[in-house]
């Protein structure tokens, strides 16, 4: 199981120019570094809060089993 590293907020921007507020959950080693391989990501965009309750716990689960989340 992999700890987790959180990037808020990171600005994703859209052919239209809008830019998204986004969150990337990262797997990182027992020293805190991000894992350095390739890892498969689970992308999810809502239009709605990306902290609502229902994403609680979400992001770490994965994150945990060497998924990058990004919400």
């Amino acid at each position: 199981m992999y700890s987790v590293y959180l990037d808020s907020n990171v600005l994703i921007p859209m052919r239209d120019g809008v830019r998204l507020a986004t969150d990337i959950s990262h797997p990182v080693d027992p020293n805190d570094n991000r894992i350095d391989r390739t890892c498969p990501v689970i992308l999810v965009r809502t239009s709605y809060n990306k902290t609502a309750s229902e994403w609680k716990d979400v992001p770490e689960w994965h994150v945990q089993r060497g998924y990058v989340y990004v919400i």
